[in-house]
């Protein structure tokens, strides 16, 4: 699945310290970094720091 498509989705990423959930609201190719909602929180996250990718709705 292409990062495009993740848009409106919940997307779950791990990382080899945490887990990061959110709404993906944006994704950025050029640095490929994609914006994330959750709750009242927008924040960015770099792809190349996931070690795997999981959607969950």
């Amino acid at each position: 699945m292409k990062q495009k498509e993740w848009i409106g989705k919940t997307v779950e990423f791990r990382t080899v310290a945490q887990i990061i959930s959110g709404v993906v609201i944006a994704y950025d190719a050029a640095t490929d970094v994609v914006t994330m909602r959750k709750g009242e929180i927008e924040f960015g996250f770099n792809l190349w720091l996931a070690r795997s990718v999981r959607i969950i709705d």
